[in-house]
């Protein structure tokens, strides 16, 4: 975001109360991506296959127009990105029927944190070269 970009966004926010604001809960930058995606159901032995869109450190966006989950769902859900296959247990935080799903991870252990983090700068330094737009919002 450009420094210009940010001082309005704040300018034009001074007069809306907070209340009716849109709380943007992501904690983490999100970079578009692209590539193959399985959304498995462990629960109830049901399996989606999709397209990633984006990534975060803390979940991603999987294009699935047959997923049909309510949020909270614990899901496991698998990609490959640059030649590397993650899977990663996660829950559904949020829905979009014909569509697809915003997946929450669950933990990362030290070492599914550090390849995805690696991931993540590969996809920065690729949105940067492409646009100079470092990335798409906060996930």
């Amino acid at each position: 975001m450009q420094a210009g970009s940010a001082m309005t966004a704040a300018q034009s926010t001074q007069s809306v109360p907070a209340a009716t604001m849109p709380q943007n809960r992501r904690q983490h930058p999100r970079y578009r991506c692209e590539g193959d995606a399985e959304v498995f159901v462990p629960h109830g032995a049901l399996l989606f296959r999709g397209k990633i869109l984006d990534l975060s450190f803390s979940g991603c966006f999987v294009e699935v127009p047959a997923l049909d989950l309510e949020r909270g769902t614990p899901v496991e859900v698998s990609f490959s990105l640059h030649q590397i296959q993650f899977r990663v247990a996660g829950r559904i935080a949020i829905m979009h029927r014909r569509r697809g799903a915003g997946i929450a991870f669950d933990a990362l252990g030290p070492r599914r944190a550090r390849q995805i983090s690696d991931l993540i700068t590969e996809l920065k330094e690729t949105a940067l070269e492409r646009t100079g737009l470092p990335e798409s919002g906060a996930a």
